[in-house]
Parts: structure tokens; sequence; C-alpha cells
């Protein structure tokens, strides 16, 4: 039956045997089995054999499956990677040398997770160390270094490749017994147990300190001294130093002491000085609290004495500043044989500056109540009462006087009184014989103004009143002027403002035009008139225009300025709710009664209708 065309239907499937193939009615092929459930279900091997003449023969593929136990003799391709040769994925080998994982491109094979079963990872030096604590520990095997590749301490941060703490630099580090060497600033809140060996410090604040040999070349600062003894010369820029016993001490700078200096300070004292001072003190800067002492010299007389309050026979200062100086004689400054109370005296520019943080006064009176305030009789200068402001006060109920020329030198060209703003502008000037200019530095006359002055009461002038430019402005002019009423019958006077309180009687008045061309008793051929209520034939005005009598108009508008004919209605109202007209409304009565005359129109209440007169009769208007 080869050779013959063949087409078989089977409804129900087909069966070759009881269990070797089998081709149920959906379709199902089995092999080695009568329950297939895939499309081919085999039970048992596979065997394919590639027939070399045949393209793609021996070639099996599948879209999923499972394979329990794969054995392959020959090449297997995974995703065009020969796995056969031990490529696993893309870029990595297995195996090849044998144990190896090798990346074929780069020679980096990176790993994700915790790695935590790697182990004999090389050039490490680190160990994982568990103590039974319950977590694991890292130890390293050799020293570890921050930023060097060289590290000589346990742990080493930077530095150079040395263990000698003499030429150890530019680093941190600490050795495994707790030692610790910094080239660097240390800032610490506090320091704990003894330093032992020498301190070398730029700055360095220290509540106490206990030490062989202290060598500092900065500042040292102690807050409740040094225990034991200073033996030898302590030397310092700045030192603030509680308590200091010492056989010798010479200080190029400022020592300032708290409590004062044990025993007496005998001989020169050369530098600044706080606390209680027996014998001389040459200084160039001193500060005490209190000196009680027979000399003070400061040769020559340049330098600072600070003190809280001086005691002394007789002192030479050069510069001195005190909470309290008690003068029973005169003090002279700048001068040794002062004939004055208080009195100064300098080569070139002498200057007293008196400056305080809220007020700056200077007093000087009779008597002073308090030592806060201004007394009864008392006086002075004072700045800052009010921000910014200069005060001259006087106390008491006196006068404040000024004076120019109160001594008894004999001479003409006596000064003047003289205010300023800023340099050299001289805004006000009075003269010694009475002249009082503003913004005129020489004033020719008693009152002598440049600009425009301004009075809010009244002025009154004994003399004559001249004004040479022009008079602007209101003025109210008395009924009575130089005795009789202002009466002038000839000439022109001309008002820039007339303001008239009552009535005003004219003959003609003439408005925008000449008098020559005056052609009527009220003329304004040339110009616009602006009435509230105008009244024409009558005295009565209800109305914004009361005309009583004949009017002859040329043109009338009603709603325009611009009529476009005799009688022009057209813009009446503007188109608003009024924008309509009234004829007279008569009764029929009483327009038989009118005269008769063409083209008059009436509206008739009793007809209620427009008529109009045509002539000959009244018609009702359609």
């Amino acid at each position: 039956m080869a050779n013959i065309t063949k087409a078989f239907n089977f409804r129900n499937g087909v069966q070759v045997d009881d269990d070797n193939l089998i081709v149920n009615q959906t379709g199902l092929v089995g092999i080695g089995t009568t329950i297939p459930t895939e499309a081919l279900d085999v039970r048992g091997k596979v065997s394919v054999l590639q027939d070399p003449s045949v393209a793609g023969s021996g070639l099996i593929n599948a879209t999923s499956g499972i394979i329990t136990s794969l054995t392959v003799t020959d090449t297997l391709i995974v995703n065009d990677s020969n796995v056969s040769t031990g490529q696993v994925g893309q870029g990595v080998i297995v195996g090849s040398p044998t144990g190896v994982v090798t990346a074929t491109s780069t020679g980096i094979v990176t790993y994700y997770g915790d790695g935590q079963y790697l182990a004999n990872v090389p050039t490490s030096q680190w160990d994982n160390i568990n103590v039974g604590l319950g977590y694991t520990s890292i130890y390293a095997k050799g020293n570890v270094g921050v930023n060097t590749v060289d590290p000589r301490f346990s742990l080493q941060i930077g530095g150079n490749n040395t263990d000698n703490l003499g030429s150890f630099a530019d680093g941190v580090g600490i050795n495994s017994t707790g030692g610790i060497v910094a080239t660097g600033v240390i800032t610490a809140s506090s320091l704990k147990g003894d330093v032992l060996g020498n301190i070398h410090s730029g700055i360095s604040t220290i509540g106490q300190i206990e030490s062989d040999n202290t060598n500092v070349t900065g500042i040292v600062t102690a807050g409740i001294g040094f225990t034991g003894d200073i033996r030898g010369n302590v030397v310092s820029g700045i030192s603030t130093i509680t308590n200091i016993i010492g056989t010798d001490i010479n200080v190029a700078g400022i020592v300032t002491a708290g409590i004062g200096f044990t025993g007496a300070l005998t001989g020169n004292v050369v530098g600044n000085v706080q606390g209680d001072v027996i014998g001389n003190i040459n200084s160039g800067i001193s500060t005490a609290t209190k000196l009680d002492v027979t000399y003070i010299n400061s040769s020559p007389s340049i330098g600072v004495v600070t003190t809280g309050s001086i005691n002394s026979a007789s002192a030479n200062i050069g510069i001195s500043t005190a909470s309290h100086f008690n003068i029973s004689d005169k003090l002279g400054i700048g001068i040794n044989n002062p004939a004055h109370d208080l009195q100064i005296l300098k080569v070139g520019i002498s200057t007293v500056s008196v400056i305080g943080t809220d007020v700056a006064r200077i007093n000087v009176g009779q008597k002073l109540v308090s030592n806060t305030g201004i007394g009864e009789s008392i006086g002075g200068i004072r700045y800052g009462a009010t921000s910014k402001s200069l005060d001259i006060f006087n106390g008491d109920t006196g006068d404040i006087n000024n004076y120019i020329h109160l001594g008894s030198f004999v001479g003409l060209n006596t000064g003047s009184f003289r205010w300023f703003h800023k340099s050299n502008n001289n805004v006000m000037t009075l003269t010694y014989d009475g002249k009082l200019g503003i913004n005129k530095e020489n004033p020719e006359t008693a009152l002598d103004v440049v600009g425009v002055s301004t009075f809010t009461g009244n002025v009154k002038v004994d003399g004559n009143f001249e004004v040479t430019g022009g008079f602007s402005g209101s003025a109210a002019i008395p009924d009575i002027i130089n005795g009789s009423n202002l009466n002038t019958t000839a000439g022109v006077s001309t008002f820039s403002h007339i303001s008239v309180g009552h009535v005003v009687g004219v003959s003609t008045i003439a408005i925008g035009t000449a008098f020559a061309n005056v052609v009527a008793d009220i003329d304004a051929q040339g110009s616009t008139a602006l009435l509230n209520k105008v009244g024409i034939g009558t005295t009565v005005v209800s109305g914004i225009l009361q005309v009583q009598g004949n009017a002859s108009i040329t043109n009338l508008g009603i709603g325009t300025i611009s009529p476009r004919c005799a009688v022009d209605f057209q813009d009446a109202g503007n188109g608003g709710a009024t924008s309509y007209m009234r004829p007279p409304k008569v009764t029929t009565t009483i327009r038989d009664t009118l005269p008769t005359v063409a083209g008059a129109f009436i509206y008739n209440e009793t007809t209620n209708k427009f008529q109009g007169y045509n002539g000959s009769s009244w018609v009702d208007l359609h």
C-alpha cells in the first residue's frame, strides 16, 4: 500500500497494541503509555539519528520542557553559548582551568549577595573572629592605613612612613597600647588623666597642668593655677594666671593676676600688674586693681596705666585709665604746673572726647543735687538724650547768654553769630549790631531774608509798606483805608483775583473784552459764562433758566449744542427713558378758544387724540 494515496479517519483514535503506541481521540500521542498527557508523551529513551544528507535532521525543537537527566556526548549550545566548553551565561567560563570561574573579556568576576561563604580570598588580612558573643568580629592581621599605603602604626591616617614620634608628620597614628600622636590641632572639651612629657602648643586653655617640663611658645591660660612652685623665668606674650609663686618672673608682655600677688613686689615691675603693689612701678602698660605706692614713674611718659584706684604721693604717667582718681590739688595734662583746677596743654591740636554708650554730658554749675541727673543750678552740653541730637541746656530758671567780643580787646571787625549746615553752607547770620540774615551771609537790614517767607499770624507794619515786585494771593482789605473809603474815579486798577463778600455795584462789566469794544452793559462776547441760575425779565428764578416775556432764538437745539435746523429735537433725552416730546394737552372746549393758526397741533384730552389745525379746521393726526 505504499504507492497508494490513502486517507484514514479514526473518530475514536487508533491503538497499535495494548501499551506501546496510541493516538487518543483528542490527538494526544503516547509511546510506552496508553494514557498520554501531552501532545507527545514518551515513556522511555528517545534515540534521534542525524542524517548528514538531510538539512536539520536530528534536531529537536521545544518551546518548554523538563528533562530530569541529560547526557551530552558532543556539543551542547544554549542561547548561542557553547555550554559544553565550560561557558555559563555571557562572558563567564566555569572550569577552565578546573575549579576556576573566569570572565572572558574583562577578567573580573562580580558576585552579588552577602558573600558569607567566600573563603581564602587572596590579598586580604581581615579575619572573622567569633568570640562567642553572638556576633562575628573582624580582625586585621597587620597595620591599617587610611590615606596611606605604608602604615607604621596599628591605625594610621595619612602621615609619613615612620613610627618615630619626633619625625612623624602630616598625620595621626594610634598604636596598640593606646598611644596617640597627632601632628595637627587637637580640640577637646577636656583631657582626662595625666599628660606625660612636654606640651608644645600654639594656644592652650587648660584647667590644671602638672608636668616636669612645660615648653609653650604661644599663650597659656590657666583657670585655677599651677600646682607647685614655678621656678625659673616665666616668659610669655599674654598670660592669665590665678596664682604665681616664683623667685624670678620676667614677663615681656601683659600679666593679669586675679587675686593679687603673694608678698610685696619690690623694685621695678615691667608689664601689666593687677593686684596690690608696694614699691616702685616702672611700666609701659600696667593694669592693676589697686596701686598703693610712694612713687609712680612712667618715663618716658608714653606708657599706659589701667587701675581701679591710685593712691600715690607723686605720679608721672603717660596714659592712665582708672575707675576713680582723687585729685586734691590741680590736674595738669601736658603741663607740669597747671594754673587751673584742670589744665590741658598740647603743642598742635588738643582734643577732649566725652563719649558715653547712652548719653554723653558735661555739667557745669553751682550745685549738683544728684550724680545721675541735672541739678537745680546746673547747665551744660548733652548729646544723645534724643538720638543723634546735641543739647545746650540750663537746668535752672535763668538765661542762656551768648557773648562775642567780651574781652578787653580794642579793634574793629567784630564777628557775628553764624549757623552753618555741613561745612560751609551759612544758613543764618546775626551780626553784632543786630541784623539778622536768613540765607544771607551779610544782612543789610534788621531782617534780611533771601527766599519765600510765610507768616501764619498777623503782620504789623508801623511805617511804610513797600512792595517792589508783584503781589500774589488773596488779601482782606478793611472798610477804611487811610481814613477814607477806597474810591478811585480815574485810572485803571488791575487785580488778579477779587473776592467780594457782599454787593458789587458797577455800571458796565466787560468780560474777556477791552473797554473800547463794549457794546452792552454786560459784555462777554469773547468769553464763556458759567452760571448756576439765570433770570431774564424776572426777579423770581425757580429753575435754572427763568424767562419772563418774549425771547428770540435763531436756532434752538434740545439735547445738542449744534442744532442742524431751526429747532432740533433729534438728540433730546440722549436716547434714554426721557427721549420723548409732549405737546400741550387741552380739552375740546379749550381747543375751540385757541387762535386758529395753520400748523398748530395739540393733544385733545377729550378724544385722546393728537390734532392739528390745517388752516380751516382741527383734524385728527393718524
